[in-house]
């Protein structure tokens, strides 16, 4: 069988980052195939090399830990991107999406100083071409020249109607960077929430594309952060999907049943007793603010009123005031007077009617 385009540019990326080596058996998947080249090799000069996501982000997002980037490490969970640098270019990162466009083309993008990069590709060929050019110029075995032709030959605007709709990893990842979350945790332990304003004309989740996972994290965060509520469409089982999604699910669910039934977050009372120190002081900061704002009493206190009485062996459950939890409630109901419930999107099926096109789609997630 005649070698295709992209098993030239897997070869001659390994070329230009090690000339003896023999190119190793890879996996069919190209993104398997992409990773597992890209760590063979890091070791070798100017070459590319993976970054790691794999931590759980939602301790980091819930206390307001701002020692770590939690909040672009979850942004590129949820939108599949694999990330990956080299050190010739130290202030970029490159993300490659993990799933194919319509074309059947995977998509890499840029990251520079918080803002997007000056390097887009519509294909896995184009950026492993430019990266072999990159690796070479480190080299010094290119010159600035060729080198910039290579770029401008392989880097392209990415543009389309695709890359403005929640199918594209580079939307969801900018509307999930921006996402309020680490903002509605600060807010909800001051007794606040933040208001949010879903616009546009929500889009249906369609399960046949192989997007929908990240489309559906989407929208269910958007609708989360107006309506403090998760539903799922019908349809939608949550043991079937993938991690970073169940996570996120798993996650508003915890703080759904908190607003409910007027309780600390588990998440945070766990870090205030098991998290590491410097996120445990930042959980138990977050408790002190909660009981503050509701009125609950320091417990300290409280153990001098009662004397030498026996104190439970049940686990405590800190339950917010009755006062507390009616005012908790009024705010709830006056900040969604205006707002359609999410019964009121619900299609035929159940799932959210979404009519709206890429234009809507881009004004109907959180900022």
């Amino acid at each position: 069988m005649p070698e295709s385009r992209l098993d030239r540019a897997f070869r001659d990326y390994l070329s230009a980052v090690s000339p003896t080596m023999e190119l190793p058996e890879l996996p069919d998947d190209p993104i398997d195939a992409f990773i597992e080249l890209i760590d063979q090799t890091s070791h070798e000069t100017g070459a590319f090399h993976l970054l790691d996501v794999g931590s759980d982000p939602y301790p980091g997002l819930a206390v307001g830990d701002t020692s770590y980037p939690w909040r672009m490490i979850w942004a590129l969970q949820i939108a599949e991107l694999e990330p990956f640098a080299c050190n010739s270019l130290p202030d970029v990162t490159f993300y490659l999406d993990t799933i194919a466009d319509p074309l059947g083309e995977y998509r890499a993008y840029s990251y520079e100083e918080g803002a997007p990069g000056p390097y887009e590709f519509d294909s896995l060929t184009s950026l492993l071409t430019f990266m072999a050019a990159r690796v070479r110029y480190a080299r010094g075995e290119l010159d600035e020249a060729k080198l910039e032709l290579i770029e401008a030959e392989q880097s392209t605007l990415l543009e389309d109607e695709y890359e403005h709709s929640p199918a594209s990893a580079f939307f969801v990842f900018e509307n999930i960077l921006e996402a309020p979350l680490p903002e509605a945790w600060d807010a909800l332990s001051r007794g606040e929430w933040p208001e949010i304003e879903l616009l546009g004309q929500p889009v249906r989740v369609d399960k046949s594309r192989p997007s929908y996972q990240r489309e559906l994290s989407l929208r269910i965060l958007g609708l989360f952060l107006r309506d403090r509520r998760v539903t799922l469409p019908e349809g939608v089982v949550l043991a079937e999907l993938s991690a970073p999604h169940r996570r996120l699910i798993e996650h508003l669910r915890m703080l759904e049943e908190s607003f409910e039934l007027g309780l600390i977050p588990e998440l945070i009372e766990t870090l205030a007793m098991e998290g590491s120190e410097h996120l445990r002081g930042l959980a138990e900061q977050w408790m002190h603010r909660f009981e503050s704002a509701h009125g609950i009493p320091d417990l300290t206190e409280l153990e001098g009123a009662f004397g030498d009485a026996p104190r439970s062996k049940e686990p405590e459950a800190r339950r917010l005031p009755d006062r507390a939890v009616d005012r908790l409630a009024e705010m709830l109901r006056t900040m969604g007077e205006d707002d359609s419930s999410i019964e009121d999107l619900d299609g035929e099926d159940g799932e959210p009617d979404f009519s709206g096109g890429a234009e809507d789609a881009s004004a109907e997630e959180p900022a």
